[in-house]
This record gives structure tokens, sequence and C-alpha cells, in this order.
């Protein structure tokens, strides 16, 4: 994939031109990672805080004089900085949209503005995917553009290795990653200690809690036909060389008939990058043997392992592959999984529920069919919603307890829901 990547950006005469929206931790780095290479040019940074990416650009030597801060693209400079995510679906010269906001309606809004625009949309939020990206991806379709998760965070790497794997002849059981530690009722204030002082602490928090762990295997499941074998997943506590004996000792791996995702609890190994897993088999003899003597054990399950995702240091692939290729790193095909809201602590009727890596709920993995039976609330609906009634602490919050937003994400979640379930869509 790399090599074909390479060649088209060598073929190609001018640069790739990139409308980065939102300028947080990921978007400054992709800002970085795109501007140190000759292939790419940033047209447009669109961003909440205007100082953020003036900052972004002058950290990459672009002065004050090159950029134009302006709500119209008739007034264009070499680079816009811009808060209107709208103005997207009037820029020219533009070759694709990378979104890194985190949040699900600044997201939902900059893709509808992409698809209008004719533009392939590239995301590294799973808040986003997993709330209503097959829609979007629905709607990508429809319009003959590419939606797509970003490579560098979890879901994206993941493709690459299912991908990979199933072409060499294994059939993946389990995907997942391996996460140091897990406290779902992890709050903001809590993680202080624990991060530094130029860290959002709330998005700390949804790592801490679990909540983005679920939204990113939840992405993948939807983007593989992958399940849960139970709510929440197992997550057993294994160091690299005992992912497939703990797992095999918990679910009996000869008795998955299908693929699924999961996670391990406990460091892997010292200073490594957040690891990423998969189990997969190949029950051919001779594979077995050959396998054996490439030192990868006695099989017929096999350990494909990868001790890092780097980030906003792998986007610029999946940005070159929507642009070049035509393709998408990983897309939604289907409702498969879910990542239901669960209160974190008692939650009072009346009250308005804050954010994902906030005080109020943390978020786990459930299987589609089941989240549908049981009216479960998805994560990404919780910030805009307001209690009807109590709800308890680790009871599921559902949609019988809400009064939901009337908005642009509840409507895209909707739309979503009707349609067909526990199948391929795209």
């Amino acid at each position: 994939m790399y090599n074909l990547i390479i060649s088209e950006l060598k073929r190609r005469q001018e640069p790739i031109n990139v409308c980065i929206v939102g300028c947080g931790w990921v978007g400054r780095g992709v800002v970085r990672q795109l501007l140190s290479s000759k292939h790419f040019s940033i047209k447009a940074i669109i961003t909440k805080t205007i100082e953020k990416a003036i900052c972004a650009y002058h950290e990459n030597g672009i002065k004050d004089e090159a950029i134009s801060v302006t709500e119209d693209y008739s007034k264009i400079n070499k680079y816009i900085v811009s808060t209107n995510i709208e103005l997207i679906k009037e820029m020219k010269g533009i070759d694709v949209v990378y979104e890194c906001t985190g949040n699900v309606l600044a997201g939902a809004t900059a893709a509808l503005s992409s698809f209008a625009a004719g533009l392939p949309f590239v995301t590294m939020s799973s808040e986003l995917d997993a709330t209503i990206g097959l829609r979007l991806a629905c709607l990508a379709n429809e319009k003959g553009v590419i939606y797509t998760n970003s490579d560098g965070d979890q879901p994206g790497v993941l493709a690459r290795m299912l991908n990979e794997i199933s072409f060499q002849g294994f059939t993946p059981i389990i995907a997942g990653c391996c996460k140091e530690f897990l406290d779902i009722y992890q709050t903001p204030e809590g993680v202080k200690k624990f991060i530094p002082s130029n860290v959002d602490s709330i998005k700390a928090c949804s790592y801490t809690d679990g909540s983005k762990q679920s939204l990113e295997l939840t992405v993948l499941g939807n983007a593989f036909g992958l399940h849960a074998l139970k709510r929440g997943l197992h997550g057993p506590k294994a160091l690299k060389s005992e992912i497939i004996d703990n797992f095999d000792k918990i679910v009996g791996l000869d008795h998955l008939e299908n693929g699924y995702v999961d996670y391990t609890l406990g460091s892997t190994e010292k200073k490594q990058g957040g690891p990423v897993f998969i189990i997969a088999f190949n029950k051919d003899k001779i594979i077995n043997e050959n396998m054996k003597w490439l030192k990868k054990g006695d099989g017929p399950y096999y350990l494909f392992f990868r001790d890092h995702h780097l980030g906003f240091v792998e986007a610029p692939a999946s940005i070159a592959e929507a642009v070049l290729l035509k393709s998408a790193t990983i897309s939604p095909k289907g409702k498969y999984l879910d990542t239901i809201a669960l209160a974190k602590r008692k939650l009072e009727k009346g009250k308005r529920l804050d954010v994902i890596g906030g005080y109020d709920y943390y978020g786990l993995v459930e299987n589609s069919a089941i989240a549908v039976s049981e009216n479960l609330l998805p994560i990404g609906l919780a910030e805009f919603s307001t209690l009807i009634r109590d709800v308890n602490k680790d009871q599921p919050i559902t949609y019988r307890d809400v009064d939901l937003d009337k908005n642009l994400v509840t409507r895209l979640r909707q739309e979503q829901d009707a349609l067909s379930s526990e199948k391929d869509i795209i």
C-alpha cells in the first residue's frame, strides 16, 4: 500500500491541498506532519480557537502576512484560519478534509460540508464514527466520495493488520488493543495529577475510564463485522506472551465461530506506544509446521502484534489514500457494535448530561442488536440529553431515561437506526 501511495505522490505534479478541522493536540500534530512533506499543503485550518491555528502555522515557519483569518473564503490569502465549518462548501482548490475535533456535532457538520463540496472526508474521531459513521458513509457513497477513519489511531492500525493477515490466509478471531490501566469511575479532576498541564483533562479522562477505547473498538467492529463476547468485553490481564493462552482459558478459542473485539489489561512491555493485537488461526498442518519453524509458535492460533500506534504521525497515509487511490483506510459497513452510556454516579432527574470523559457516564461496548432491543443510549448522544428520571450508578442509560435534543447528530442517528441491522449495508 505504501509503495503505491509513494508512487502516486511522486507522479502528482502538485501537493495535496488539505483543510484541517480541529487544532488540538492531534490537529497541530497533523499540521506539523503534513507541512514537513513537499507532497502536502494545508490551505485552511478551521477551529474554535483561532490562536491555536495561528500558533500551528507559526510553529512551521509560516509568517503572519501569509495567514488570513476570515469567515469569507473570497478573502483567501495563502493560509486560511476560520471558525466557520460551513466555509468548506465554498473552498476551491481543496482536495480533502481532515477532521480531528473529537466533537460529534462539529465532526458531523464538517462531514456534510465536505460531501456537499464533493471532497473526501478523513476523521480521527472515533466519537463521530462510532455514533453516526455508518450514516455518514452511506451519504458519502451517495455523493461518490470517500468517508474514512484515519490511520494512526487504533481502528486504522488494526484495519491494516486485519487486511494484511486475512490476505495471507489467516482467519482473525479476536482483535483489540492493550490498555495499561482502566478506571471507569475516573473524573477530569482525578486525572490532572497524571497528565501534563497542556493536555485536556476531559480527553485524558475518556482514555482512562475506557470510553475512548470502547468507541475505537466499536469503529473497528462496524467496519469488519466483529462482535462482543459480552458487554464491556473481557479485558484479561496479560503480558504479550500470555495473550493467546489467557483468552483461550476465558472463552475457549476453539468455540469461537465469528470475529470479536476485546482488549488486554496491564502493561505488555515497558515503554511501548499503545500496542494492538490480533489472534488469528490457520489450521493447515503444513502451514502450521512452517509457522513453527518461523518461530510463530505451534499454532493453529497465532498472535499478530504491533507495539505502537502513532496517531497524527501516521495520518498522512490515509489522507493520500483517500485522494490518490479513492480508497478508505477503514469505513463502517454495517451495524454490529455500539458504545453505550452507563452512569458513573447516581444521576438525578433534570440533570443535563455532560460530555464523554466527564463526570456523569462511561462507555462500554455492546452488540448492536442488544443495544437496540434494550433501547440503550449511545454514548455519543449523551451530551445532547437531559434526564427525565433518576439513573443509578452503573445503570445503563436508555432512551426512555432522557429528553433528547433535536439537532444534526440526533437526526443522523435516527436515520442510521432506521437502516437494516446485523449485515453489511455498504
